[in-house]
């Protein structure tokens, strides 16, 4: 290439650059003619690939009680070791076993580079297996039993052991009898054959299967994986671009690079490797520029040019936006929809956003999920990592409000009912009855917390599904339901755990009893409530049975009242089952006046 030719390639070459950074930029707070070349700088370089076959051996184990030998036979599991051991040294050393991948490798010349992307077998040693004894058992496929420690029987419960058992009873004339019979349930043996090994003393190993033995099969193959480094021999920055170089896959590389095989003995020897040594010529270029009124230096290697070191131009692009995430306004955990919607508005018009927001709302899994590398995928790297979280923790949050994942309202309603039922129907019985029926109130509440998200999931898929209708299908985020599961979970077993403590230490007297006030509060709004309805001449309550749902309330059962009341009150509960409004009317005509503290 002579003097001419190669000016305006590197010409072309800036160009290419110039071009692909105005495209990146342009619309985001900045167009194509705000980018321009103020100079650059060209050197060809050479790299040199060096791709390191290492040759090892593995071999996979499966472990089978019972059955017959699979493969080759071992004598024993020292015999299997063994063998294993000489085959793996076999692998990582022989070098005519990799004859054959060698070959084939050699003759593929720089199509080879594409291939080392992956580890191959190069020879199949076959399955191995041996015979292992039980450890548990011995060998004898039966183990002592457990439940009557080998003696296959166990003492007969009804009669104590003494195989006999007395009655008592008096005569007509009133004098005490004692009879003694034989035992029916033992038969009079005084014991009966254990149920787990049938009078044995042994049952069968459950390690083993009741085989006595297993079967321990070796698959052992011989295999080779690549690994590769580059070195190149840049002046402008050679540091830099080895080390990007070495981070990226041996694909790309055979991509930006083109490679020949070198004949030439490679540098590194080993036993265990073969090393593949391939000879490329790149150019780096050195690009200063600017974008409005502030220079930028990009370094970028190949043609068309990739850029390995990216300023950070957004940082500068995006200043704006960066002010007020930093503001004081900006630092606010929470935002308002109307905040968010405009939000959304003035991103999703900034090409280099919207490609975030939407890739974003296509894998955000979480509300608290770090997307920072997704801003700097969409930036194409140009772009700090901390204004780039920034952003990302941004966005996150007014997408939120713009495209919600769940309700959060309906969850907290939900969780509010639950106190509410918690207090009504679980404090007051534990207040009364103490520990005794906790766990009973637990298999409740888990019962009712079941029925409830039951109730509540379909409310806020419907409610959720409304809220983001009028925004685009692509930036709608998936939907989460484990994690206000999560937390409303969470959040039900703290009421339970503190509704059910009070209940315990008021049972105690360490706290002040409730005496059923919350639920008597719940009774009366009920009860106005089913007043309300039959003054309109709804039946609601009656259809419901509303009468017998009443009873369920534990505070129904002890209305404080006088003594005389009480008796009088409990005589009619007897009569009438409990009916709570015929017991208020009565408790009415009783003191000639209403019930009010109900």
């Amino acid at each position: 290439m002579d003097n001419t030719s190669e000016k305006e390639y590197d010409k072309e070459l800036s160009k290419n650059l110039i071009q692909y950074l105005s495209n990146i930029i342009d619309g985001n707070n900045a167009t194509i003619n705000d980018v321009k070349s103020i100079d650059y700088e060209v050197e060809n370089i050479t790299a040199e690939l060096n791709i390191i076959w290492v040759f090892f051996g593995e071999y996979a184990e499966s472990s089978k009680a019972g059955g017959s030998y699979i493969g080759e036979s071992c004598n024993s599991i020292y015999e299997l070791k063994n063998i294993t051991n000489k085959l793996i040294e076999k692998a990582k050393f022989d070098k005519n076993l990799r004859i054959p991948f060698i070959n084939t490798f050699k003759e593929l010349e720089r199509d080879g580079i594409s291939k080392a992307n992956k580890n191959y077998i190069i020879k199949d040693f076959g399955k191995f297996s041996t015979k292992e004894t039980c450890h548990t058992c011995n060998g004898k496929c039966k183990i002592t039993c457990n439940s009557c420690g080998g003696n296959g029987k166990h003492r007969c419960n009804y009669c104590s052991g003494t195989g006999s058992t007395q009655t008592t009873y008096r005569n007509h004339m009133g004098k005490l009898i004692y009879t003694t019979t034989s035992c029916y349930y033992c038969s009079g043996r005084g014991n009966k054959a254990c149920y787990s090994c049938s009078g044995t003393g042994k049952v069968r190993c459950d390690n083993c299967k009741g085989h006595g033995f297993f079967v321990i099969t070796r698959h052992i193959v011989a295999k080779t994986k690549p690994n590769f480094f580059i070195k190149t021999n840049s002046v402008l920055i050679n540091e830099e671009l080895q080390l990007y170089l070495n981070k990226k896959d041996i694909l790309f590389l055979n991509e930006s690079i083109y490679f020949e095989p070198r004949n030439e003995k490679a540098h590194i020897k080993k036993d265990e490797e073969e090393v593949f040594t391939y000879y490329g010529e790149s150019v780096v270029i050195k690009q200063n520029f600017s974008v409005k009124i502030k220079e930028y230096t990009c370094y970028a290697f190949s043609n068309p040019p990739i850029p390995f070191i990216k300023p950070t131009i957004f940082d500068d692009l995006f200043i704006n936006e960066i002010e007020f995430l930093n503001s004081k306004e900006g630092q606010k955990k929470y935002i308002s929809k109307k905040k968010a919607l405009s939000f959304f508005d003035s991103y999703s018009k900034l090409p280099i956003l919207d490609k975030a927001i939407k890739e974003i709302a296509n894998v955000r899994k979480k509300t608290k999920e770090d997307t920072t590398n997704l801003i700097i995928k969409a930036t194409h790297g140009f772009i700090s990592s901390n204004i780039a979280s920034a952003l990302s923790n941004h966005i996150n949050k007014f997408m939120d409000k713009v495209s919600p994942t769940y309700s959060p309202l309906i969850w907290v309603i939900g969780l509010l009912f639950s106190f509410i039922v918690t207090i009504v129907f679980f404090e007051y019985s534990v207040e009364e009855q103490g520990t005794k029926i906790i766990f009973d109130s637990i298999i409740k509440f888990v019962i009712m917390s079941f029925i409830l998200i039951v109730i509540i999931y379909p409310l806020d898929l419907l409610l959720t599904l409304l809220k983001r209708m009028k925004i685009p299908t692509e930036y709608r985020q998936k939907l989460r339901y484990k994690e206000p599961l999560k937390l409303f979970t969470l959040g039900s077993f703290i009421i339970l755990s503190l509704v059910l403590s009070y209940g315990i230490l008021s049972n105690k007297n360490y706290v002040p009893k409730s005496n059923g006030m919350p639920q008597y509060i719940a009774l009366k709004i009920l009860n106005d409530g089913c007043e309300i309805f039959k003054d309109n001449n709804l039946d609601i309550c009656e259809k419901i049975d509303f009468n017998k749902v009443i009873t369920y309330f534990p505070v129904i059962h002890r209305i404080p009242i006088h003594s005389d009341e009480i008796k009088y009150i409990n005589k009619l509960r007897r009569e009438y089952t409990m009916d709570i409004f015929y017991l208020q009317r009565a408790a009415c005509k009783f003191h000639h006046h209403k019930l009010v503290n109900l």
